[in-house]
């Protein structure tokens, strides 16, 4: 479905509407509430799950790309708000291997890891934050669909990311500088998160993707052998970014119908 028809396609916006509350329904519901609960919060996760789950899916809703991915994984149930999962128990949020299910770790991250795992962490709160995660698991549809199905995506894939980790251990995404990390998967699995991190950032703001790879130009050699980043010039950022948003443009224009 071409883009300007599906923003014109009713049957579409009923579709959406079916799960999310509407911005009337949601005001309605916040005004029987503290106001602070028009913002997600762990206080407002430990009395009532479904409405935080709501929430948060209609922040998503705001992100124009982020509510494009949520309709496609809608269509299988993985993000309906019934099923989408919140585990207290999890240290980490996942997706399931077969079925897309996502399950979120519900805890802020503690700073010292925050600044270990997100670029400019310190501009994240809590609802910042969730969103952040939740984004990432759905982006893990792209990646894993783009890897399998688009050889131009796997050639960018194997050139940017999974070369330069094989050989000197670099990546480009701060999410792997965790030892824990690290231990746990081996670089394919490293890569795959590490593409699926750029394409997470840019489809939340692609100006978040932009200025978080710059810092792989500006930061000093300590900053990246801290963290494991690769050094990128300016055209290495640029083409990065365009082959990003030229990926994920064809992943939308390829399944959105």
């Amino acid at each position: 479905m071409a883009l300007d028809k599906m923003l014109l396609d009713e049957t579409y916006h009923n579709k959406i509407q079916a799960t999310w509350l509407t911005e009337q329904e949601l005001c309605q519901v916040l005004d029987s509430l503290d106001k602070k609960d028009s913002k997600i919060s762990e206080d407002l996760l430990s009395r009532d799950e479904l409405l935080f789950k709501r929430i948060l899916l209609q922040k998503i809703k705001k992100q124009w790309n982020s509510y494009r991915l949520w309709y496609l994984l809608n269509s299988n149930g993985s993000t309906h708000p019934e099923i989408l999962k919140i585990d207290p128990e999890s240290y980490v949020s996942y997706t399931g291997n077969y079925d897309w299910s996502i399950t979120l770790w519900w805890k802020k991250i503690p700073p010292l890891m925050a600044n270990k795992m997100i670029y400019f962490d310190s501009a994240f709160d809590y609802e910042k934050e969730m969103i952040w995660k939740l984004n990432h698991e759905m982006s893990h549809f792209v990646s894993e669909t783009l890897l399998q199905q688009s050889a131009e995506f796997k050639k960018f894939y194997d050139t940017y990311i999974l070369s330069p980790r094989e050989v000197s251990g670099k990546w480009l995404t701060l999410l792997w500088s965790l030892e824990t990390y690290q231990q746990r998967w081996g670089p394919e699995e490293q890569a795959v998160e590490d593409v699926t991190e750029m394409i997470n950032m840019f489809i939340l703001d692609p100006t978040y993707l932009f200025d978080s790879l710059s810092l792989l130009k500006t930061m000093n050699e300590n900053f990246l052998q801290r963290y494991n980043l690769k050094r990128l010039t300016d055209n290495e950022i640029i083409h990065i970014v365009e082959c990003i948003e030229m990926f994920v443009d064809y992943f939308f224009s390829t399944y959105e119908c």
